[in-house]
């Protein structure tokens, strides 16, 4: 009882503890939970995301199609104008969500790595997800796009290595925003010399050695993909509607 009261005591954010046994069975009571929390707390806010936003996404080139058919056939609009203008003008609606959700979520988990490299983190996974749902939303009906490009951000939230998916590992820039976070976690949390690295106990996918910069960077080419795909399905779908 001594040790558990020691253990609350000792809470700084949430269950990341600063004094506490590194041995089992007090494994989890420790600042070694941080190994495990950071997933865990990743795929929630990527769940959150895509359960807030994804039927929002698909209003920016999936609602207006009919107008830019319309606009398409009288031969006077440049589709590259187009898709870049509609896409930017949702560019203030990403930053408020994103300004509200780590405003949230840092304050309350409080990790010790740095608010602007969260805050781009999230910012990142918002707009993947809101990518993958414009461009989801324009391969399927209107009807069922909201309910399908929800369920399909939903399923990409939950392959940022959290959960054990057999064969899908590494196939979703959540993955990589996920480890960006661990890598920016862990080093922090070295440096105050609170945490020891029992990294395989867990088994994650996550490779905490290499450079943030390189998950950044291939989050943003999901990202950079997407939008390259949305542009192809907006000019060649339903070109007798653009004539």
């Amino acid at each position: 009882m001594a040790v558990v009261a020691t253990a609350f005591l000792g809470v700084s954010g949430i269950g990341v503890l600063t004094v506490m046994p590194l041995e089992s069975p007090y494994t989890l009571l420790s600042p070694l939970t941080t190994v495990y929390i950071t997933p865990m707390l990743m795929m929630m806010y990527f769940v959150a995301i895509s359960a807030a936003t994804s039927s929002v996404a698909i209003q920016s080139l999936c609602d207006t199609r009919q107008q830019y058919w319309k606009e398409r056939s009288t031969g006077r609009m440049n589709p590259l104008a187009y898709f870049i203008g509609v896409t930017t003008a949702e560019i203030y609606r990403l930053l408020l969500t994103n300004n509200h959700m780590v405003l949230v979520a840092y304050f309350m988990w409080a990790p010790p790595n740095s608010y602007w490299t969260f805050y781009f983190t999230l910012l990142l996974g918002l707009f993947g997800l809101d990518s993958q749902a414009t461009l989801l939303g324009l391969a399927v009906p209107p009807t069922y796009a909201p309910l399908l490009c929800t369920i399909a951000n939903l399923f990409i939230s939950l392959l940022n290595g959290f959960p054990s998916v057999p064969y899908l590992v590494n196939a979703s820039f959540t993955f990589y925003l996920t480890e960006a976070t661990m890598i920016e976690n862990f080093r922090e949390a070295a440096g105050n010399g609170i945490y020891r690295n029992v990294f395989k106990e867990f088994n994650f996918d996550h490779n905490v050695n290499r450079s943030i910069w390189l998950d950044f960077g291939v989050a943003m080419g999901f990202v950079i993909f997407y939008r390259l795909q949305a542009f192809s399905m907006m000019v060649t779908l339903h070109k007798s509607k653009q004539k």
